[in-house]
């Protein structure tokens, strides 16, 4: 694991019972911060499987997880089943207050992430009548509330339309811009689905290749105004190269386009 890792896996190994088949043998890597690494494979090739180690969220059968000390880590799982009884706002309040925010705090965060995700109409809605589009997009909220160091995202663009892709890209780079890390699965074609990744892992035969990802796509964030400047100002000073900036004004966000380095 390099010296500034936020999370690594060292000789990993994975399997689900005694004596059965590895999802994952002899997997070593390593997620420093503000990386966005994207992990690809075919259905049941062990991606899910990664992300829960990545996460914390299973232990490995041999090797070990690694992670820098207080690392805080927000998980999406690809789908809750069954939903919990709790209607999406309910549901959202318990998580903030799992990652230790006020009232004040945990609504604030919850307003701003829902309203980028358009789901704020559909607060009051118990979670098991929701569509997998929207239960997707209550998910990406509950893993980034806490605006953690590692965001692990089990297939985060599953079930969603062109307009709310586009938005999760955006905060997805968003978190990297923060100097925050995150690693995400994605089952879509690559010539359909534009990436802001800056690494791509692939597994086969239960190994874990890595590699590097070729930025040509231009990344459009939608910022608060009062925080537009600070964040046009972390973008540069991370090397990002800023293509255009719209100052906001009032409830009108701040727009800014901009190349990853």
């Amino acid at each position: 694991m390099v010296d500034d890792a936020v999370v690594g896996l060292r000789g990993a190994a994975k399997r689900y019972r005694w004596g059965g088949p590895w999802v994952l043998r002899d997997v070593d890597v390593a997620l420093g911060p503000g990386r966005i690494v994207e992990v690809r494979g075919s259905n049941g090739s062990g991606k899910s499987t990664l992300l829960r180690l990545l996460a914390g969220a299973t232990v490995p059968s041999r090797g070990e997880r690694v992670a820098a000390a207080g690392v805080t880590v927000g998980y999406g799982p690809e789908r809750l089943a069954p939903p919990p009884p709790f209607s999406v706002s309910a549901y959202l309040r318990r998580h903030a207050r799992l990652r230790g925010l006020d009232r004040a705090e945990g609504e604030r965060r919850t307003g701003a992430l829902t309203e980028r995700l358009r789901l704020r109409a559909l607060m009051g809605e118990r979670l098991e009548a929701l569509s997998n589009g929207s239960l997707q997009k209550v998910v990406l909220v509950q893993a980034l509330l806490g605006e953690p160091r590692l965001a692990v995202l089990d297939e985060p663009y599953a079930g969603l339309d062109g307009e709310a892709q586009d938005a999760v890209r955006g905060l997805i780079a968003e978190q990297a811009a923060a100097g925050r890390t995150v690693v995400f699965s994605d089952h879509r074609p690559l010539i359909a689905a534009p990436s802001v990744a800056d690494g791509v892992w692939r597994i086969e035969d239960g190994r874990v290749a890595i590699g590097e990802r070729a930025q040509d796509d231009v990344v459009e964030l939608a910022v608060a105004a009062q925080h537009g400047d600070a964040e046009l100002a972390s973008l540069l000073a991370r090397g990002w190269h800023v293509v255009s900036y719209v100052e906001g004004r009032g409830d009108t966000p701040a727009r800014i386009r901009a190349r990853r380095p």
